[in-house]
């Protein structure tokens, strides 16, 4: 999963199916079972006709409830809410196994993952039983910041790995024997495979020092997310029920939404920057030259 795909578990491609989650929810479960249940014990000493009356009740129920349940906004939120906790658990698992095996063990940005981890569900617990300004909605949103850094983290993994692998003074030679041939070739058609050879060695060297810039956005993030979870942590235990807790609560987890969008932008940066792909074609068209 690079750091784009990431983005899916929040905004997945199509709605669940509310009927199919109220039919199979556990308490419509266990109702059917029991109408079984009964069905069969009454068929022992009534028959088969009146052991079905208990089945024919739940299904006459099933199809009511199935008029107005699924509808529902608030059955609606329920299900949405039960999606998205097991795509953003899926998300954060594929995360943190991708991490596994680019950062060694016992890194300090691991250390501050599971305490922004603590600190929610410590506020989780202080919203149930104190009350306050904080809702089940917040710490939902605080919980999709944990995963955003986790794919920070990965984007930027990804970024150093990408670096390793492009050599920037090499690059800068080659670019620089593409114009000098360029300025002693007189054939049009050569000239016009060097040019392009030369663009795409350009085009290298600006999507690298593209991802440089992105890369220290991107550890800033990393600084200011832990820190601002902090921040959140500290004013809800201080004030959880002051007038203005609200309108800091909701700025504070803005302000963590913001660092989301840069691992996303990355993504796209990096397949681009594979030198694979772009140093292969510019070689490629250097012998064509040649």
């Amino acid at each position: 999963m690079q750091p784009s795909s990431v983005e899916q578990w929040k905004n997945p491609p199509e709605k669940p199916s509310y009927l199919w989650e109220m039919l199979t929810s556990q308490g419509n479960v266990y109702a059917g079972l029991f109408a079984a249940a009964l069905g069969a014990v009454l068929s022992i000493p009534f028959g088969f006709g009146v052991g079905l009356i208990p089945l024919v009740c739940f299904a006459a129920g099933e199809a009511i409830a199935a008029m107005f349940v699924p509808t529902s906004m608030k059955f609606r939120r329920a299900v949405d809410l039960k999606h998205r906790r097991v795509r953003r658990e899926d998300a954060r698992r594929h995360l943190l196994r991708e991490l596994d095996l680019r950062l060694p063990e016992g890194a300090p940005e691991f250390s501050a993952y599971y305490r922004m981890l603590e600190r929610i569900d410590s506020l989780r617990t202080i919203a149930a039983s104190r009350g306050g300004s904080m809702g089940e909605s917040d710490a939902e949103r605080l919980d999709d910041a944990c995963v955003d850094y986790l794919a920070l983290l990965l984007a930027k993994a990804i970024l150093d790995e990408r670096r390793e692998n492009v050599d920037v003074k090499a690059l800068q030679i080659r670019g620089e024997r593409i114009r000098a041939q360029l300025e002693k070739t007189q054939s049009g058609g050569s000239r016009r495979t060097l040019q392009k050879a030369l663009n795409d060695v350009e085009a290298l060297l600006d999507r690298h020092r593209r991802l440089e810039h992105r890369k220290t956005a991107i550890e800033t993030a990393l600084i200011s997310m832990p820190d601002t979870l902090e921040e959140i942590y500290h004013n809800m235990i201080t004030n959880p029920n002051a007038s203005s807790a609200a309108d800091y609560l909701q700025s504070a987890v803005e302000r963590l939404r913001l660092e989301e969008e840069l691992d996303y932008a990355v993504a796209s940066e990096v397949e681009a920057i594979s030198p694979v792909r772009v140093a292969a074609a510019a070689a490629s068209r250097l012998t064509k030259a040649n």
